[in-house]
């Protein structure tokens, strides 16, 4: 089944990628695409957008089996907004993967 590790780079004092969580790891309700549901949660001083690339792993890392996007407007700082980062591919049935945040930029909408 698939798995979702809290893989997030940290470097600075308040690093972008620490601002979103994988909540939920799997398919989608839709299909059998792969899915991430998302938890980001604005730790900025002012309101944000925010783009989120997630990938989908083999368990050891060593396979990427694709890639998801998210994104969320005018976030208010303190803030958190759920979303969903899908695939554009269907995960063949009973194949074991994780979900990892790749990369997040966040930047001032305001």
């Amino acid at each position: 089944m698939p798995t979702a590790p809290a893989n997030t780079r940290s470097s600075g004092s308040n690093p972008a990628e620490a601002d979103v969580k994988i909540t939920k790891c799997g398919v989608g309700e839709f299909g059998s695409f792969y899915s991430a549901t998302l938890a980001i949660t604005n730790n900025s001083s002012k309101p944000s957008n925010y783009i989120i690339s997630i990938t989908f792993e083999s368990p050891d890392g060593s396979q990427r089996y694709a890639e998801g996007f998210a994104a969320t407007n005018n976030l208010p700082n303190g803030q958190t907004s759920n979303t969903e980062a899908a695939g554009l591919t269907q995960a063949p049935a009973g194949q074991k993967f994780v979900c990892k945040v790749a990369k997040v930029t966040r930047y001032s909408s305001g």
